[in-house]
């Protein structure tokens, strides 16, 4: 499966494990295929590199490389104004980009929409159900 992560994913995969470690771990593994921006691979660094994860230059370093070995890069040609949060559209316009099959995000805003363009959008356990694994 194609799949465009929003940060709250990443995030959670690396700190708090669960169900989205498991979908990041399944892009590791090449069983589903990952698609990410140069704005979301910004905002994920600055994300990760706030005091309040207390991660070392490093590390935020270390798994932003991670990230960018398996990640494909697009460049999305149109800009996407649905989401109440503007920051948002960033997801969505990457997923449009490379036709991805889902959006996975905690972010109710994202959520909300449940779809666009045949684009499904749902939580990390949702997509876990969609796959079937427990």
């Amino acid at each position: 499966m194609k799949l465009v992560l929003d940060a709250n994913i990443y995030i959670s995969s690396t700190f708090w494990g669960g169900n989205p470690r498991v979908i990041l771990q399944r892009c590791f593994n090449g069983i589903d295929d990952l698609y990410i921006t140069e704005g979301i691979i910004n905002e994920l660094y600055d994300v990760m590199s706030r005091p309040k994860f207390h991660l070392k230059q490093a590390e935020v370093d270390f798994y932003m490389n991670r990230i960018n070995g398996i990640a494909n890069k697009v460049y999305p040609q149109k800009d996407i104004n649905i989401s109440r949060d503007k920051d948002d559209n960033e997801y969505i316009e990457c997923a449009v980009e490379c036709n991805a099959d889902y959006i996975i995000s905690g972010d109710s805003d994202l959520l909300e929409l449940k779809e666009y363009n045949g684009i499904k959008i749902v939580t990390a356990r949702g997509y876990l159900d969609i796959v079937n694994l427990p």
